[in-house]
């Protein structure tokens, strides 16, 4: 009402069961390094995580780190 963006950054654990490719970034063992977990983060899957949201009208941001 005032024009002010609302924010949050919340854990995806909260909503893996509705969404399943949000259970991806959690798994422990699936990256080698935090920089492999950055490279795949950082790559398709940047625009594919925050789409997956639609279908349950969430809506995702795929903003950078």
């Amino acid at each position: 009402m005032i024009g002010a963006i609302d924010l949050n950054r919340a854990n995806l654990a909260a909503i893996a069961t509705t969404v399943p490719l949000t259970n991806a970034p959690a798994k422990p063992f699936l990256f080698r390094l935090i920089e492999h977990l950055h490279k795949v983060l950082d790559g398709a899957t940047r625009s594919e995580l925050p789409n997956s949201f639609a279908p349950f009208r969430f809506l995702g941001s795929a903003n950078p780190r």
